[in-house]
Parts: structure tokens; C-alpha cells; sequence
């Protein structure tokens, strides 16, 4: 078929023409009769008249009774008499035959003939008569010489095809005549000249190629300015090859050539081109064109083509300029390159930036990326299949073959090629997309090996459901919320937990709500921590929310022209939440879960709000609609039961309002989350509707709504009392603060009112006094006759009042906005020459990173606050200090440390923050060349971990007793650059002042402020003698290792044995809060080192003073590792002088206590989570070894000093274990990447024995132990438990918990496994039937099992739960790849041994899903696991093992009784 009749054979039919009438004809019809009559008249006759209705009527009446055996015998006789007819048959009668005349008719073309030869081409290229020219037909031995002679005379391709015709019958006539003499095979005449054209085409290419590189080559030649005679273009090579190709397209219309070899052929000269710029590969473009619908008619030709197609794309586009300066747009070389999207400042995507150059390239390149962009959309077009994703685990397979073409394209799909510009080409775009779309879905469907679990069938069932929530945990547990990069952000996230953007008009999809739901329990429940859960969850859903609304069709928008009316997408589905899941106070004295939980619901929906994801006025429109409001308290009595869980809101009420803050728990949950939700913006003018709406439904429009009014008012009139000029610093005195009386402020009774007002007034007070300190400072560097500043340390009280509110977001963009006021300020009190320059704004600003560094990981959601925060933190850190640009020196040890810098405390901790935030937001060293340099001082200064410093020194008692006056009034006492100068100079006064110091806490009985304020003037020191860092080190590990070779004169001077560990707790956390060494430092070198030296291997006691040092350990590392309490109220005091708590001691400053806690964080100055492990682990050793009580202390929830001084060490070390890996931070830090846990050194220790390696991970991860005790090694009731317990929440410690089980094993692994396997089958009751009923859980779907009578109280236990733990084994199983060929095996037994006949009355239970996604699940992934044969050959024996097993329970099901 030619390729003008395939267009016409590939044209549609006209839709719904239906069937067609027939007419048949009859031999003896009446029209066929010529009559005289019929002659002269014609033929005319009635229809009325006729007996018959064929000749107006239908066929179809006939049709119907027509047996299909009958037609299709009559379609075989036809097919049969079509191939008779086509077949050339040898005549019986030979002597009738015309056979061909080879000796007249053809002739053999020789030397001698070639004037004869000549002369019978140029009749050839005329018009001569083929019946002429046929007489005599020239007859060359090789086919290239035919074809150089057509060339040579011009002659037109269709004579040309004419003469291979004759010369191929010639070859026939040959073959027969010889047939009796040579037994040959028969030479195909169409694969012959295949082969002959497509050699000849590629020596004429390897000529030309030649020319081309000696053209090339020649100096100052050109295409351009080249003699005539050697241009390519003129060249016999080129003319050849030129007549070649119009050659083979004349027979490939006619169908004499071998389309498989041509096409094929095609295909290699694509990919034997290296460089798609070559000049040869540009002249193959036409030919592309031409034979693009052939290629599509073959699945395999067309994917190997689309594969070389879509390489050559990927090699022009990365070899552009443009490409090259649109991947760097910052950089200022490529400035002048870099493509811009049209009407914008924003650079166009690499890859689009390099086509369009390509496709602007007119003279040469445009015609080459054009044609293989068409290729690709062609093919996806005609063939789609051949762009579908395959892949074979076997590596002789061709590359063109493995995967999909698509992947070589260099970030393009093929709908966004390069095409040229039509009025269709919109249209035509969409068609290549929706082929495109429906190859990837069949290429997952590949992926997935066709599996009937596919997304759109499991998302609907219970298990889908189920497996997305686990999947959304998954990723929120895996992400690093404490890092922003391109791999590592919310848009990340994003993509990861909703996929792909849905289509337009979509709405709230079944997956869409079970995200919404696990996103709100998620940032809710105390099972995972930090307040920036509320922030990711609305970043999130507003993202949703717009990708729904919105959807990205990859056309630009302007964000500020898109409004939406109505409510929030998800109002229904949060306001679902709200009603049934929400946490809410149902008791007088509720727990501190409680309050967690419900200050994470306010903080969630505070955002929501925020971000328009839920709307506070349909929200009271649908409380009020359903009456919720009217009848709200619902508990008149004390409700005081320990199971709490068990009270819910009636369905009637009584009237009223609560008399007091302590009576809000007796109202329903609607009226509760309306008297505590935030309304968001309380000043914009929207907003005055909400909160008038709020108040009149909480209180009415009388004297309830003016006696909460004047209550707020009253408490926020006191609270500004501290920011008023008599209790403001007056900066035209020297900085004076006015003495007060303590009574005049009590801090103690403001917080205690501030803690009565609902969540809403605590907003609306902290937002009210926040912005009065904003303009306070403003007016200050704004008017010149305003002289008074905020106090640092009120300042400091209204942000933890915020904090306490939970109002981060406006704290954060008050700390922000203060940040940037700073500078102006510091600018004013330079101009004024006042002794607060420096001191003040850097002090404030300390105050302000340690608020930031608190709320790092929900600063970091917002890039423009970050980059704020970066600009105004590096003028303020930067202004006075003196940062040399020199290289980092050395000490002794090779270890690297910074160079001696001029900057207070403050401002180290100021450079180090912005450390942090650089190492977390790797975006900011692209913000000007200015950032770049300052990361790069920063990495050199705080890019280092000191060692401790063991040197032995003397104690220099001039340098001592210059110092002493420091130690005893460290109050606001200036550094004397004398003693700084000291310092450097020599080691010695260094170890004096830090073994002066040291003495002076332990010994002296020092009070809050004074202790206090020596740590910070240590601080201050250290900051500006960097080496002061590694003596702290030494000191403490002389003190916790009880090493007498350094520090002597420290260890003569103090008592282990006394009660030193609050002063020294205190001092040491302020020292790695200010960043003089890190707590990674503190726990590695000096306290993992001291707990191992008293452990001794577990050969006794290693002597008094190692278990005193190891008891000091303990302390400080409880200390250190303990929740930090933020705000504490007793601390602050406006008394003249002050009086601070001393039993027990504290940190004093809330700035120093934000920089503590930080330190647990995942940021650069943090812990590793490494140190975390190793530490626990000695914790663990040393407590089994060291000697213990008879009592069991790690259940006593807290201990006095002097309980503690009581204990043993080992005792002492387990409820220090204990007390650790209960924080909530220890747990989520250690469980964020769980396999790390499972590396060898971690949990994996041989210094650990397995039941302890398996108790430590039980206590990180907050597991209970089973009912039976600790010690117990019943395997069964191990994973039974652990499945009675299994839910959302705990599935991830579950899964490692077996793993480590697995890893920890010695020997019996296969025993061990097959025991688990068994266990978990068991756990889905296979063989009863209805014998618990009364048991199930209520909110568990119809086809979960039903639970065994043991696990009753568990059942009760997880009420709230909505899935019970049947449904998340599949899920646990999916990552223990070596329990599944065992569960496939104990599955297959199991089942064998339920009664399949139809007569049985207890057979296996019907409808058993989860147990039928367990078996899926096992199948599933052994065919994706394959990283041993020996494993694999098992795998795949059990799956045959228990697919006969089925088949044979299927056979006996279906066998009739």
C-alpha cells in the first residue's frame, strides 16, 4: 500500500450510520428481459403490484435468519477462490507456456558494450515506448551499478523502478532455468534491493562525510566560500544519494522493498549519529517525515526510533547557552543570556529556555529539533504504546527497550515540544497530552504488574483508605521539618502526599478526606510533637485547596485576579472533624494530654482560618442552623472518672453562661472550640463581623458580653503598665531604670489572670501589647525627642506570654519586624552617644533569635521571613564585631576552630543562629554575592567540634586574683580587654580562669542571679577567646571522669560526693545554650566517656570517684536532655534588687532557655542523633552492671534531689534512661529515618545484648511491654502484643521493632520467622465464625474480623480508633520482606485446613479483606524484591506453592457433594 492509500485506508467512517441495506440481485429478474416492449418503453412496473419486496425493501428481514456456519464456510470458499486466482499456476501443457527469452531480450553489459549500454540509457531517461526498450534489457552483475548508471543519466525514478522490475524477472528466469542443475533457495527480489539501496545509501553518507571533514578541516574554507567543484551539495556522492532515496520511495509505494529492513535500516543511521548537528543527520530529517506513518504501524520500530529521537533532543537542548544560563540565572556571566517568561522577571525553565533557542536558530537547528519533536508527537499520536514504561531485570536487554522513551527527554514531556505555529496547534497539543496521559497510565499499570489492587479500586475500600493514612504518615514522619531546600520543602511534600494535580471540577475526592482527616489528627495528637504541625497542615491544605480550585494546567495566572466565593473547599470535612474526632475538655481537672491536645486544636484552626482554608463565619452559620449554641451546657456535675474518654456531649442541654474560667469544661465541644478558637486578623475590618457574631452567641447582647469585655481590657491596661516611660529604660540618663517595688507589678498574678482568658482575649491582649512595643521603638529612632526604649526584659515576658497563647505567627512577625527597627535604633543611640550602644540592640536581638531559634522549624515555611530575618540579624551581628577573613588556625591536634573574634555573647550567638539558618535554607547564598561571603565566614568559624583540653598547666594566682572581682560581682561588669588580652596569651590563664570559676559554683553557695550572671560573663569571654571552649571540656571531663591528669588543682579543691549538680547543671547548660561548645561536644567527649569508664565493661565497680563523676554525668545530662519549661514567671520581677526563686535553681533569662531547647533540634547546632543512641546505650549497659536497690525506680515518675542522692548507680542511670527517652523529642528524632537505627554500631551493638537492644528501642519509642512482664521470651505473645497494640501512631516503632527482633538473631532465624508468620496469620481468626460478635469494635468496617475475647480490653482501650489493628498488618508486613515467602507458606496451610465443601457448616470466614491484602501484599513485593537468588528462588517456590493450594481448594470447592 502506498502512503497515499494508507491515508486514505486509515480515514474514518461517518459514526452511526448503522448497518447497511442490501439489494441482492436475481439471475431472472424482470428488468433483464429485453422485449421488443422493454426496447422501446423501457422497463416500467408497479411496486403495488409486486409479490416481492426485494427491489424497494431491505435484505436485513433475510439476513436474520442466516446461520453463521453458513457464512463463514462461504467467506472460506471465497478466501480460498481469492488465493487460487492470485496464485500463478504452472500450465500442464508445457508447449503452451511463454517462458522469457533471456538471450533475445537481455544481454550482459561488458567493456565492449558500454558505448551500446550509454546509448540505452539515455533512451531510458527519454520517453521511449517500455515495449521498445524491453526488446533489449542491459543486464549488470552488481546492483550498485545499476543504480550509479540511472544517477548518471538522470533517469526519472519511475523508469528507474521499471528497469529494476525487468532486471529482477531476468534473475527469476535465471533461477528457474538453473533450478534442476543447483539446488538454490529462492532469493526474495524485495529483500535483495532492501539491502543493495540502504548499503548504497550509507557509502554514498561515509563520502560525503568525508567531504565534509576535509572541507572542514581546510583553513579559511567554508559551505559559503568553496570552490564550486567541491561543495557536498554538488558532489556525485550527494547526487546519489540523493536518487537513492527518491528511489526507495517510488518502491516502497509500490511495495518492493522489505518495509521491516527499510524502516530498520532508517532506525540506525538515526542512532550511528553521534552528533545531531552533523550536516548528514540534518538531510535525514525529510526521510524522517516521509515514512513517520510507517513507523507508527510498528510497535517496536516506532519505541526505538522515539528513543534516539528523544537522546539527539536531550544532547541539542543541554549543548544550548541558552540552557546552560537559565540553570545558573544568578550568575553574573550568563546575565546577558538568561531567557525571560515574556512580561516577566522570572527566568524560563532550563530545558523551554533551550528549545526556544534552538527553534530561533532558522539557518540551521530549527529544522532538526522540529522534525524530531514531531517524531516523538507522531508516534505518541499513532502509537502510544511504544512510549509505555517496560523494564526487564535482566541486562541484555537493548537500552531502547528498557523503560520508556520518554525518560531521555530532558524535562519535557512530548506535548511540549517544539512545534510550528498553526491555528490547531493548541489542539493538537492536547491531543498529544491525553495519548501521553494514557501511555503513563498503562505504564503504572506496569509497574504494578496489571494488578487488580490498582489506586482507583483500593483508594475506595477500607484497606486503600487505610494505606493512604499510612502513607501521609510515612512522609510527614520522614520529612525534615527543621530544613528547606529543593528536595526538602512543603511543595515537596505536597506533591508527595496528594500527587499528581487533579482535573478541573474534580472536587473533594474519598482520598482528598482521608488526607484532610489524618492532617488534623496529625497536628492535633500528643503521639507526635512541635507546634509547627499546625503550620504544615494549613500550608498544605491551602495548597489543595487551590490546586483543586485552580488546578495548574501549565498556563500562567495572575494570582491577584482569582477570587472564590462560597466556603473553603474543606469546611464540610474540618467542620466533620471538629463535630466527631476534636478534642475537648470533659473534666474539671483535666490531664496534660488533654491541654495539649487541645491547645494544638486552637493553634490548627488559628491557621486555618489564616490561610482561608476554613471560614469562623460559616462555622457559627452552621452551629446556629443546627442549634448547637442554644441549650450548651451539658455536664452540671463533677466529672472526675478515670475513664474520661467514656462522657460525650448529650443531645439536650440547659441554657446559660459559665460563672467562671473553671466552668468552660461543663459546655458542649461546639460551644467550647467558639469560646476558644482565634479569629485571625482582629483589625482588619472583616473581621469585626466574626468577633460581634462570637459574642453574642457566647454571651449575649447584655451584661455578659460587657463584664468579658471590661475583664480584657483591665488585664491588657496592666500589662502595658510595662511598657509605659516610668517603667521603660530613659536613654538620656545612661540607660537608667526606675526602682519599683515589687508589689507594683506582680508578674506571678498577671500570668495567673492571663491563664483564666479563653485562647481568643489571650490573642487579642498579646497582639494589642505587641504592637504598642513596635511603635513604641519606631517612635524612638523616628522622633528625636522620644527617649525611651522598652526594657529587654519585658519585652521578653509579652513574648512568652504569646507563646503561652500559642499567637506564634504574629510573635514571629513581631520578633521580624523588631529585627528590622533594630539597626534604625542602634543608628540613634550612636548619633546620641549613649552607653547603650551595642549592648542594647544586640541583646534585644539575642532575646529575638532565641524566640526564632525556638520556632525555627515554622520560620522556615515562609522564605520571605527568612531572608528578612537573615538581612536584619547580619547588619545587627556584624555592625561592631570583628570578623578576620584569615584562615581558621590550628592547634596542636590538627583540629580546626575559629579565629579569635571582637563580639560579645550575644552576638556569637547571633552569627551562630544565622549559621543554622544558612545550613537549613541553602536558598539564602543565593540572595546576593554579600550572603555568599558571609556563609562562608560562618562555616569557618562554626564548622568545628573541640576536644577536650587535658594539658597540664599551673594555676596563675596574679591572673586569679585579678579575676576575683569578676566572680564575686559578675553583674554588669564590663569585659577588661586586659583580661581578654591575658587570655590569648597564654594557656595558662585560661585554665586559671576556668579552674577559678568552676571552684567558685561548686563550692560556693552562690544564688540564682549571681550564678547566673557568671555564666553569662563566662559567655562573654568565651566568645571572644575562642580556645576558652576546649578548657571548659577538659575541665568538666576531669570533674565526670575523675581524670587526675589534668585539672589537678580543680579536683583538689572540690568534693564530688556533696550536692554540687543543680549549680554546676545550671551553669554548664547556659555555657552550650550561648554556643561556647555544642551539647554534641558535651555528650560525646566528656559524658558518654564517663558513663562507659563506671560501666568497666560490667567488671564491677570501677572505684568512688568514676561512679561520683558518672553520678554528675547523669545529673547534667538530665539536665541538658530534659524539657526545657520555656516560661517560668517566677523569674521575672520588677524589685529593686531582685529576688529570684533559689530552691531550685533555674536558668534566669527566657532567651537562654529558648537557645537550650534548641539544641535538641535538627539543625546544625543541635545533637546528632547518633550521640542521642550512644549515650542511651551507656545509660542502659551501665544501669544492668552497676550496682542496683531491690525496689523498681524507672516506674517513679519524679524524684527529689535527696531521693536521687539515695540511689544507686545503677538504679540512679535506669531512671535517668527512664526520664530521657520519655521526652517527646528523643522519640521523634530517633524515629525520623528508623533504618539507621538497624545500622551496624547503632542498635546493632555488640556490646549490647538483644533483650537489651530491644528494651531500649521499646522505651525511644514510647511502647508498652506486654501484661505477661519484660522478661519473657515467648516469641508468640511478643508479636501478638504487638499487634494488639498496632494503630497508626505506632506502626512505624512496630515495624523497626521487628526488624531489630529479626537483625538480632544468633540462630533459629527460620524457626523464629515461621513462628512470626504463623502468629500474624493467626491474629486474622480464619476459621471462626461469629463466635465473638458481641466483641467487635463498632467503628470498625463489616468485613473486619472479629477479635478474639483476649482482646476485649484492648478494644475498649482504642474506642477512638476507626480502623482497628487488622487492618494495618498488611501495611506493617509491606516493609518485612523476610517474614513474606514464610507467610505465603503458614497462609497456604491455614487455608488448606478450613472445609471448602459446600455441605461444611463452619467453613473459613467470606469477605475476609484484610487477610486477602496480606496474601496481595506478600505477592506484590516478592516480585519487586530480588537482591538474592537464593531469597528470590524462595520466594517464587512459596508463591507456586500457594497458588496450587488455592487452585486445589477452588477445584474441591466446585466439585459438586
Amino acid at each position: 500500500m502506498s502512503l497515499g492509500t494508507a491515508l486514505i485506508a486509515n480515514r474514518k467512517l461517518k459514526a452511526k450510520l448503522g448497518p447497511p441495506d442490501v439489494y441482492p440481485q436475481d439471475p431472472n429478474q424482470k428488468e433483464d428481459d429485453l422485449s421488443a416492449v422493454h426496447v422501446k418503453q423501457g422497463f416500467t412496473t408497479s411496486y403495488v403490484n409486486l409479490s416481492s419486496s426485494d427491489e424497494y425493501g431491505s435484505a436485513l428481514s433475510k439476513a436474520a435468519g442466516l446461520q453463521p456456519s453458513k457464512i463463514w464456510n462461504s467467506f472460506k470458499d471465497i478466501l480460498s477462490k481469492k488465493e487460487e486466482l492470485n496464485t500463478l499456476q504452472e500450465s500442464k501443457d508445457k508447449n503452451k507456456r511463454q517462458p522469457i527469452n533471456i538471450r533475445d531480450d537481455f544481454w550482459l553489459v561488458t567493456g565492449k558494450t558500454k558505448s551500446l549500454c550509454d546509448k540505452y540509457f539515455k533512451e531510458l531517461a527519454g520517453d521511449k515506448d517500455f515495449r521498445l526498450l524491453a526488446k533489449r534489457v542491459p543486464i549488470f552483475n552488481k546492483n550498485e551499478d545499476i543504480l550509479i548508471k540511472l544517477v548518471e543519466f538522470e533517469v526519472p525514478c519511475s523508469r528507474g523502478v521499471w528497469l529494476i522490475k525487468m532486471h529482477a524477472a531476468y534473475k527469476a528466469a535465471m533461477q528457474e532455468a538453473n533450478k534442476s542443475k543447483h539446488k538454490r533457495n529462492t532469493v526474495d527480489p524485495c529483500i535483495e534491493w532492501t539491502i543493495a539501496l540502504t548499503r548504497f545509501i550509507n557509502e554514498q553518507r561515509v563520502e560525503l562525510q568525508q567531504i565534509v571533514n576535509t572541507n572542514n578541516n581546510s583553513p579559511g574554507t567554508g559551505l559559503a566560500s568553496m570552490v564550486e567543484e567541491v561543495r557536498p551539495e554538488n558532489s556525485i556522492a550527494y547526487k546519489q544519494m540523493t536518487y537513492c532515496w527518491d528511489l526507495c520511495e517510488n518502491m516502497y509505494g509500490q511495495g518492493l522493498l522489505d518495509r521491516q529492513e527499510f524502516l530498520q535500516a532508517i532506525v540506525d543511521i538515526v542512532e550511528k549519529t553521534r552528533e545531531p548537528e552533523e550536516p548528514l543527520f540534518r538531510l535525514l530529517m525529510p526521510q524522517l517525515l516521509k515514512y513517520i506513518n510507517e513507523f507508527s504501524q510498528n510497535e517496536l520500530l516506532a519505541r526505538k526510533l522515539a528513543y534516539q529521537c528523544a537522546r539527539k533532543i536531550c544532547i541539542l537542548v543541554l549543548d544550548t547557552e541558552a540552557y546552560e544560563a537559565n540553570s545558573e540565572p544568578n550568575n553574573q556571566n550568563n546575565k546577558d543570556k538568561v531567557l525571560m517568561l515574556p512580561g516577566t522577571n522570572e527566568p524560563l525553565p532550563p530545558t523551554f529556555a533551550g528549545l526556544l533557542e534552538l527553534q530561533r536558530d532558522k539557518d540551521y537547528n530549527r529544522v532538526i529539533i522540529i522534525t524530531l519533536s514531531a517524531v516523538m508527537m507522531q508516534i505518541c499520536l499513532d502509537c502510544p504504546t511504544a512510549m509505555v514504561w517496560h523494564y526487564w531485570s535482566e541486562n541484555k536487554t537493548p537500552a531502547s527497550l528498557l523503560g520508556s522513551p520518554m525518560d531521555c527527554l530532558p524535562d519535557v514531556r512530548p506535548y511540549g515540544l517544539c512545534t510550528p505555529t498553526r491555528a490547531d496547534t493548541p489542539e493538537f497539543r492536547q491531543k498529544v497530552k491525553r495519548m501521553v496521559m494514557h501511555a503513563d497510565e498503562r505504564s503504572r499499570a506496569v509497574y504494578e504488574h496489571w494488578s487488580s489492587n490498582g489506586n482507583e479500586a483500593a483508594i475506595s475500600s477500607t484497606y486503600g483508605t487505610v494505606g493512604k493514612i499510612l502513607s501521609v504518615l510515612e512522609e510527614l514522619d520522614r520529612f525534615v521539618f527543621d530544613r528547606s531546600d529543593s528536595s526538602n520543602c512543603v511543595d515537596v511534600l505536597h506533591n508527595k502526599m496528594w500527587g499528581e494535580a487533579p482535573a478541573p471540577g474534580q472536587g473533594v475526592s474519598n482520598e482528598d478526606e482521608a488526607v484532610v482527616m489524618i492532617l488534623c489528627q496529625w497536628a492535633v495528637t500528643n503521639n507526635r510533637s512541635g507546634e509547627h504541625r499546625a503550620f504544615v497542615a494549613a500550608k498544605l491544605l491551602e495548597q489543595r485547596q487551590s490546586d483543586l480550585l485552580s488546578p495548574d494546567t501549565g498556563e500562567e495566572k495572575d494570582e491577584e485576579d482569582v477570587y472564590f466565593t462560597g466556603p473553603p473547599v474543606f469546611q464540610e470535612l474540618l467542620f466533620k472533624f471538629l463535630d466527631s474526632e476534636a478534642p475537648y475538655f470533659i473534666a474539671s481537672q483535666s490531664s496534660k494530654k488533654d491541654k495539649n491536645e487541645v491547645a494544638n486544636l486552637i493553634l490548627l484552626f488559628h491557621e486555618l482560618m489564616a490561610h482561608d482554608v476554613f471560614s469562623h463565619d460559616a462555622y457559627l452559620c452552621s452551629l446556629i442552623s443546627r442549634g448547637d449554641l442554644n441549650t450548651p451546657l451539658q455536664r452540671t456535675g463533677v466529672v472526675d472518672t478515670p475513664d474520661n474518654e467514656g462522657v460525650v456531649d448529650g443531645a439536650e442541654g440547659q441554657v446559660g453562661t459559665p460563672s467562671g474560667p473553671s466552668d468552660v469544661w461543663r459546655y458542649n465541644r461546639h460551644w467550647q472550640f467558639t469560646y476558644h478558637f482565634p479569629i485571625p486578623f482582629p483589625h482588619e475590618e472583616g473581621s469585626s463581623h466574626d468577633i460581634n457574631q462570637r459574642h453574642v452567641l457566647l454571651y449575649g447582647s447584655g451584661r455578659g458580653k460587657d463584664e468579658t469585655s471590661k475583664q480584657f481590657k483591665k488585664l491588657t491596661k496592666e500589662i502595658l503598665k510595662l511598657f509605659s516611660k516610668r517603667f521603660s529604660v530613659d536613654v538620656a540618663e545612661g540607660g537608667k531604670i526606675k526602682k519599683h517595688h515589687k508589689s507594683e507589678f506582680i508578674f506571678g498574678e498577671v500570668v495567673s489572670k492571663f491563664q483564666e482568658l479563653s485562647f481568643f482575649d489571650q490573642h487579642a491582649v498579646t497582639s494589642q501589647c505587641g504592637q504598642t512595643v513596635i511603635e513604641m521603638v519606631q517612635a524612638f529612632h523616628g522622633c528625636s525627642s522620644a527617649i525611651h526604649l522598652p526594657v529587654i526584659e519585658h519585652v521578653s515576658f509579652l513574648f512568652d506570654l504569646a507563646g503561652q497563647a500559642f499567637n506564634i505567627q504574629y510573635l514571629l512577625e513581631w520578633c521580624i519586624a523588631l529585627l528590622k527597627e533594630l539597626p534604625l535604633v542602634e543608628s540613634q543611640l550612636i548619633e546620641r552617644g549613649s552607653v547603650l550602644t551595642r549592648n542594647y540592640t544586640t541583646n534585644m536581638a539575642l532575646y529575638i533569635v532565641g524566640v526564632l531559634k525556638r520556632y525555627h522549624a515554622v520560620l522556615i515555611l515562609n522564605e520571605s521571613d527568612v531572608k528578612s530575618a537573615w538581612d536584619s540579624l547580619v547588619k545587627i551581628s556584624y555592625r561592631h564585631s570583628s570578623v578576620p577573613q584569615e584562615s581558621p588556625r590550628h592547634d596542636s591536634s590538627g583540629i580546626r576552630r575559629p579565629p579569635n573574634l571582637d563580639c560579645n555573647s550575644a552576638e556569637w550567638c547571633i552569627m551562630s543562629y544565622l549559621h543554622d539558618l544558612v545550613i537549613s535554607c541553602p536558598m539564602i547564598k543565593s540572595i546576593n554575592d554579600t550572603a555568599k561571603e558571609k556563609y562562608q565566614v560562618l562555616r569557618r568559624l562554626f564548622n568545628y567540634s573541640p576536644e577536650p583540653s587535658l594539658s597540664p598547666y599551673q594555676v596563675n594566682d596574679q591572673f586569679v586574683e585579678m579575676f576575683k572581682i569578676y566572680i564575686k560581682d559578675p553583674k554588669n561588669r564590663k569585659v577588661d580587654p586586659l583580661i581578654v588580652r591575658y587570655l590569648h596569651e597564654k594557656p595558662e590563664n585560661q585554665y586559671s580562669l576556668v579552674v577559678s570559676v568552676l571552684i567558685s559554683v561548686i563550692n560556693d553557695q552562690l544564688d540564682t542571679e549571681t550564678l547566673n550572671n557568671l555564666a553569662i560573663l563566662c559567655c562573654e569571654l568565651t566568645a571572644q577567646c575562642s580556645t576558652l571552649a576546649q578548657e571548659w571540656l577538659g575541665a568538666l571531663f576531669a570533674l565526670c571522669c575523675a581524670n587526675d591528669s589534668a585539672y589537678v588543682d580543680l579536683l583538689a579543691r572540690v568534693n564530688l560526693m556533696d550536692p554540687i549538680h543543680d549549680r554546676l547543671g545550671v551553669f554548664v547548660s547556659i555555657l552550650i545554650a550561648r554556643q561556647c561548645f555544642s551539647l554534641q561536644s558535651f555528650v560525646v567527649g566528656v559524658v558518654t566517656r564517663s558513663l562507659v569508664k563506671a560501666w568497666n565493661e560490667g567488671k564491677g565497680s570501677p572505684g568512688h570517684e568514676a561512679e561520683a563523676g558518672a553520678r554528675l554525668s547523669l545529673h547534667l545530662l538530665r539536665k541538658l536532655f530534659g524539657t526545657v519549661e520555656s516560661f517560668q514567671p517566677s523569674f521575672y520581677t520588677i524589685a529593686s534588687p531582685r529576688a529570684y526563686p533559689s530552691n531550685p535553681l533555674g536558668i534566669k533569662l527566657s532567651c537562654d532557655r529558648h537557645l537550650l531547647a534548641a539544641t535538641h533540634a535538627n539543625i546544625s547546632s543541635g545533637i546528632l542523633v547518633g550521640a542521642i543512641i550512644a549515650v542511651l546505650k551507656a545509660l542502659l549497659v551501665l544501669g544492668h552492671s552497676a550496682s542496683k536497690g531491690s525496689r523498681d525506680v524507672s516506674s517513679l515518675a519524679s524524684l527529689t534531689e535527696e531521693e536521687l542522692s539515695k540511689l544507686l548507680l545503677g538504679d540512679l542511670a535506669t531512671w535517668t534512661l527512664h526520664q530521657i527517652c520519655g521526652q517527646e523529642w528523643v522519640r521523634d528524632r530517633c524515629l525520623q529515618v528508623p533504618d539507621e537505627l538497624l545500622k551496624q554500631g547503632i542498635l546493632l551493638d555488640p556490646f549490647l545484648k538483644p533483650q537489651q537492644a530491644q528494651s531500649l528501642l521499646q522505651l525511644i519509642c514510647h511502647m508498652q511491654t506486654p501484661l505477661s512482664g519484660k522478661k519473657h521470651k515467648d516469641t508468640s505473645k511478643t508479636i501478638s502484643h504487638i499487634i494488639d497494640e498496632l494503630d497508626e501512631w505506632s506502626l512505624r516503632a512496630s515495624m523497626v521493632d521487628i526488624k531489630l527482633m529479626y537483625h538480632r538473631l544468633e540462630d533459629k532465624k527460620g524457626e523464629w520467622v515461621e513462628e512470626v508468620s504463623r502468629c500474624i496469620v493467626d491474629s486474622f481468626q480464619l476459621g471462626e465464625n461469629g463466635e465473638n460478635l458481641d466483641e467487635s469494635n463498632e467503628d470498625s468496617e463489616s468485613d473486619e474480623p472479629k477479635p478474639k475475647k483476649p482482646r476485649t480490653e484492648i478494644s475498649k482501650k482504642n474506642k477512638k480508633q476507626k480502623y482497628g489493628p487488622i487492618w494495618m498488618v498488611a501495611h506493617l508486613v509491606k516493609h518485612l520482606k523476610f517474614l513474606q515467602p514464610k507467610i505465603l507458606k503458614v497462609a497456604a496451610i491455614v487455608l488448606e485446613q478450613g472445609n471448602w465443601s459446600r455441605t461444611a457448616k463452619s467453613r473459613v470466614s467470606t469477605g475476609h479483606q484484610p487477610f486477602l491484602q496480606l496474601i496481595l501484599t506478600c505477592l506484590k513485593e516478592n516480585e519487586y524484591s530480588d537482591k538474592d537468588k537464593i531469597s528470590r528462588e524462595e520466594r517464587e517456590q512459596e508463591k507456586e506453592h500457594l497458588l496450587q493450594s488455592l487452585h486445589t481448594q477452588l477445584s474441591t470447592f466446585l466439585t459438586p457433594a
